[in-house]
């Protein structure tokens, strides 16, 4: 679909602010459908949408949900048979990683993990796997990193309820300029104790988003996301259909090859998804785009890395 602003795309801070988000969507779809963009069921759908966005709905943190209670609000289906991460070759770690990350641990020195030092760990692995994936990936969008971003979604039904859904994405990442349009990526939740409620917490924001994009009508709505205690990286995916599988690494003393090249691998496809030529074109036009360019471009980074390697 042509470019347009998302209910959600920013967390509402006031009743006036979420008013103009809800206006400029509706005025967004209007002008639209007079170019012909869209055509009336798409025009009655939004109309709908903004409706319902418009009524007030008790606010509900995804960090409160369980893991069933976010596969079943979200619609999601487990997938044992997806092993798109768990065929992923590890990355030799770069010399300047390998340094910061022994900085890392003797600033750390013996003390338990914190949230803060978890974070250390991630931003360092996020940073070059970042790096790497963008420097191979020349004509795609530029892949944008953001943390702490808040992030509203619904309604949904809760316990035979509506409710919405608020998020603080610890990390989210999107192509092209407009991240509520764009954020199809990665979410990233640091986790201090518990990493199965960091599993929850990750799944449920990366399902806001699948939905969020379900209703943009995008071409590939499949969205990536990570949960980790600085040790253990559980690396989750949404697939178009809606079907949600992960994949769990890591080992003590911690090895940071695997979850890089995961990272690089996550970034890459991110990246080649995006729409090239345009920031962001039709489903139309992009359901026409073959897998052919695609293949070769992933052909051409392997190559590129290992050439590094």
């Amino acid at each position: 679909m042509p470019k347009s602003k998302a209910t959600t795309q920013k967390a509402v801070e006031s009743p006036a602010r979420e008013e103009v988000s809800l206006l400029d969507k509706l005025k967004l779809v209007v002008k639209d459908y007079l170019d012909r963009k869209v055509d009336e069921i798409q025009l009655r759908k939004t109309a709908e949408e903004v409706d319902e966005a418009s009524q007030q709905y008790k606010t509900i943190p995804i960090s409160s949900l369980s893991l069933e209670e976010v596969v079943k609000v979200l619609k999601l289906e487990d997938d044992d048979k997806d092993s798109e991460l768990k065929h992923i070759s590890p990355v030799q770690l770069p010399p300047h990683l390998v340094e910061t990350l022994a900085l890392i641990k003797r600033a750390s020195g013996s003390s338990p993990p914190t949230e803060a030092s978890i974070r250390w760990v991630i931003d360092a692995l996020l940073l070059h796997a970042h790096s790497i994936a963008s420097s191979h990936v020349p004509y795609a969008q530029p892949i944008n990193v953001q943390t702490e971003r808040l992030y509203k979604h619904g309604p949904v039904r809760l316990n035979h309820r509506k409710v919405m859904l608020s998020a603080r994405l610890d990390y989210g990442l999107w192509y092209g300029d407009n991240e509520a349009v764009c954020l199809n990526v990665l979410v990233v939740e640091a986790k201090k104790t518990d990493l199965g409620a960091g599993v929850a917490q990750a799944l449920g924001y990366m399902g806001c988003i699948h939905r969020e994009r379900k209703k943009l009508t995008k071409r590939d709505c499949t969205v990536y996301g990570m949960a980790s205690d600085g040790v253990g990286f559980t690396f989750l995916k949404i697939s178009h259909d809606s079907k949600w599988s992960g994949y769990m690494v890591g080992e003590h003393p911690p090895k940071f090859e695997l979850p890089l090249g995961i990272l690089v691998h996550i970034l890459r496809q991110a990246a080649i998804m995006s729409p090239t030529h345009s920031k962001e074109s039709s489903a139309q036009s992009h359901t026409q785009e073959g897998s052919d360019g695609i293949d070769q471009v992933l052909t051409t980074v392997d190559e590129a890395i290992e050439m590094e390697q």
